[in-house]
């Protein structure tokens, strides 16, 4: 029972509280906030009356809390907890109360865990505003500073938006016991200290194992540094386990240390391109994508002999035969690869998946394989077209199988996914080889970015 209780799911309006038998037991706590509906009792009053009578909560998670967490709802949260998550809906807008500034909180915090989510595209959500963001933001980087200084002792796990990360103070507080540290948003907001200071925070973290920078940059600016391209004090992080990079510089520093316990390395874009919507008020949040060339002169210069898990999004070019040649001859533990393959704007030829497949046959130690081919026949996201997403799934469901029989010589192979765009939340679907011990019926339908069993399909997703 202490496992099946561990997380507890509240509303803004308590009717029913948990019941008595399995309070003790609640460790985790996700907080849905009414969204843009009107409250008449503060969110600090209703969840405090959720936390008066589970004595044993450590995590908190608020969701949909309209314009911010007041003062009263964050000092309870730092009250009674030791991990918080923060998360804002789509429909986000900057307010004078996103965060309360640092002089409101009344608690030091010991937090282990902090995440502080926004939208991907809070900024063109909010595009009506005429007075711009900057005071928000500022407010916004003055309270998470307060956050950040007491809790750099106890820190295990921080995610921040790069936009308003107090860098620059972090940067003089040692991070011992930080083991993931996420940044994301825009690099293009960020004041010039801000970007300088991030490599003097990295080497503050000498236990890091978990390293995400998904920050995008204006498609007409160049690509943003991580350490920047002259050399740098940071020349190892021997701890590091696993690195996530969007839109990363080929010739960043960061490529050059020396990582040898690397065992997973993402090379992706931010926010996923395959979710590009139809307005183009949207195009300016996606920048160029690396070319397979480039991802070729990373990957031969950036020495990680214990990789087993890689993802790769470029657009082809004539070093993409290379790259794949590269994978297949480099990496004897790989066993997990996933592929977003885009061509050239002006590109109109067929995809040669079949050439791309064979390559990676040479591959021995895959286990997995995700393919995201970017075929010219894949209908949009959220596509309301049926007859469309029909001939697509078959499409799909054909190539699936031809790139299954290419991929027997792998001995080791236990399911080949494809992308499906077509709905809210794009997913992978799974195929198993008919040589695979309990294989399911394909296709077997698995949520993107969490690869949990979530259906068996006979047909299209």
């Amino acid at each position: 029972m202490p496992i099946l209780f561990k997380q507890c799911y509240l509303n803004y309006s308590p009717q029913a509280m948990p019941p008595e038998v399995i309070r003790a037991h609640v460790r985790r706590v996700t907080y849905y906030g009414m969204g843009r509906v009107r409250i008449t009792t503060p969110y600090a009053t209703s969840l405090r009356t959720y936390l008066n009578v589970l004595p044993n909560v450590v995590h908190i998670r608020l969701l949909g809390i309209y314009g911010g967490p007041s003062a009263d709802l964050m000092n309870l949260c730092l009250e009674k907890a030791s991990s918080l998550d923060i998360e804002f809906s789509s429909h986000w807008t900057p307010m004078p109360s996103d965060l309360p500034s640092g002089e409101h909180y009344t608690s030091r915090n010991s937090l282990t865990h902090f995440q502080y989510d926004t939208n991907t595209f809070r900024e063109l959500l909010s595009v009506r505003i005429p007075w711009g963001f900057r005071a928000e933001y500022a407010m916004e980087t003055r309270s998470l500073a307060r956050l950040v200084f007491d809790m750099h002792i106890t820190a295990e796990s921080l995610s921040l938006p790069m936009e308003t990360a107090p860098l620059s103070l972090m940067q003089d507080l040692e991070w011992s016991r930080i083991r993931c540290f996420s940044l994301y948003g825009r690099y293009e907001l960020l004041s010039p200290p801000g970007v300088s200071s991030l490599p003097a925070v990295l080497s503050r973290m000498s236990s890091l194992r978990i390293l995400h920078v998904q920050a995008r940059q204006h498609p007409t600016l160049t690509r943003a540094p991580i350490l920047g391209r002259s050399p740098h004090v940071l020349t190892e992080m021997m701890e590091l386990r696993s690195l996530t990079l969007a839109y990363p510089d080929p010739e960043d520093a960061i490529f050059r240390v020396n990582a040898p316990f690397l065992t997973c390395l993402s090379l992706r874009d931010e926010p996923r391109r395959y979710l590009e919507p139809q307005d183009p008020d949207y195009a300016a949040v996606y920048c160029p994508l690396l070319k397979a060339s480039e991802c070729l002169y990373i990957l031969r210069k950036f020495a990680t002999p214990a990789l087993e898990s890689l993802e790769l999004v470029y657009e082809a070019d004539d070093g993409e035969t290379d790259l794949l040649r590269h994978l297949s001859s480099h990496y004897s533990r790989l066993a997990r690869l996933e592929l977003h393959r885009y061509q050239a704007r002006n590109d109109k030829n067929d995809v040669p998946y079949t050439s791309i497949t064979t390559v990676l046959t040479s591959i021995t130690p895959l286990k997995s394989l995700h393919l995201n081919l970017g075929t010219r026949e894949m209908p949009p996201v959220r596509c309301n077209d049926f007859e469309l997403c029909k001939a697509w799934a078959y499409a799909r469901d054909a190539r699936a199988q031809e790139i299954l029989t290419i991929m027997r010589r792998c001995p080791n192979l236990e399911y080949v996914a494809m992308l499906d765009p077509r709905y809210q939340c794009c997913t992978w679907v799974e195929y198993r080889p008919t040589w695979y011990p309990g294989s399911y019926p394909p296709p077997f339908r698995v949520e993107e970015g969490r690869y949990t069993n979530s259906g068996v399909e006979t047909g299209s997703q």
